[in-house]
């Protein structure tokens, strides 16, 4: 460096040469810059609190730090003056609608009512726990999904009862289910009302079998009406139990042609044949003859 460049360091204290501001310098502009650089950033600086600082220099600190950084939020903590107003001004902060009426749901599944019940005390709780929108968009289509899936399996269920049901009482359906609604309505008046493919054909089957047991014993009459029913339909096992009897009972007059009931039974087993697959007898005198 040239003894010229230097002469501006004359005029600075032997003292500060050794100084960073000066050492580093090639001018005095470049000294005051430095220094007003310097001033500037202690200005802006922000220290941080030792161990012995007190409250109020913690929360001054605090309060700098959320003027200064963008994105920074001081958490309350119970017991602050005005805690409640500030745990609100942090979940807003954080993307919480300011009503629990405020959430949405983006493409909600088709038929799902954004002002049902239910979705309304589910925003009501989210809301409650500080849910941003968009956590609560995740965590509610995920429940719906859940929900639509459970009401369809359910539904697959009671489709396949129902048809197991049918299946199972073929012609007679309508006869054995009155029976099976006219004792539960009797005995158990509590669920009378619910959907016999709710229960399963098991459970149907043995609300049959007891009813009809206690109807045999008069402990519980079936009304004149479905008795009826009861006589004239019957499921497609009970008629095939009938086939079988009259089959294997070489003195019934099916097998007699000149047995006086030897039409009557033709026309019996006409029926019971009808019955065991399902099909409802046409009451129009048309005789079906079986070869023995």
């Amino acid at each position: 460096m040239s003894e010229e460049n230097t002469e501006w360091r004359q005029a600075i204290p032997e003292q500060y040469h050794e100084m960073g501001v000066v050492k580093e310098a090639d001018s005095m502009e470049a000294v005051f810059q430095r220094v007003q650089d310097l001033n500037e950033y202690r200005g802006n600086s922000i220290r941080i609190p030792g161990e012995d600082a007190s409250t109020e220099q913690m929360l001054e600190f605090t309060q700098k730090l959320v003027d200064k950084v963008p994105g920074v939020i001081k958490l309350p903590q119970e017991g602050d003056e005005g805690y409640d107003d500030m745990l609100t001004n942090v979940y807003q902060q954080l993307g919480r609608p300011g009503e629990a009426s405020g959430y949405t749901i983006t493409e909600p599944p088709e038929g799902v009512s954004m002002e049902a019940e239910g979705f309304q005390a589910f925003g009501e709780l989210a809301h409650s726990l500080g849910l941003t929108q968009k956590q609560f968009d995740a965590l509610a289509k995920r429940e719906l999904e859940s929900t639509l899936t459970g009401q369809t399996n359910e539904k697959t269920k009671m489709t396949e009862a129902e048809t197991a049901i049918k299946a199972e009482f073929g012609a007679a359906y309508e006869g054995k289910t009155n029976i099976i609604k006219d004792f539960l309505a009797k005995n158990f008046p509590s669920v009378k009302d619910t959907e016999l493919a709710t229960f399963g054909l098991e459970t149907c089957k043995e609300f049959l079998a007891m009813a009809e047991k206690l109807n045999a014993e008069g402990g519980s009459s079936i009304d004149t009406g479905l008795q009826g029913q009861e006589a004239t339909a019957m499921t497609p096992g009970e008629a095939q139990a009938r086939i079988t009897e009259i089959r294997n009972n070489s003195a019934h007059p099916y097998h007699n042609r000149a047995d006086p009931g030897h039409n009557a039974a033709q026309e019996q087993m006409r029926k019971l044949y009808q019955y065991a697959h399902g099909t409802k007898p046409a009451d129009n005198g048309v005789s079906m003859s079986i070869s023995v």
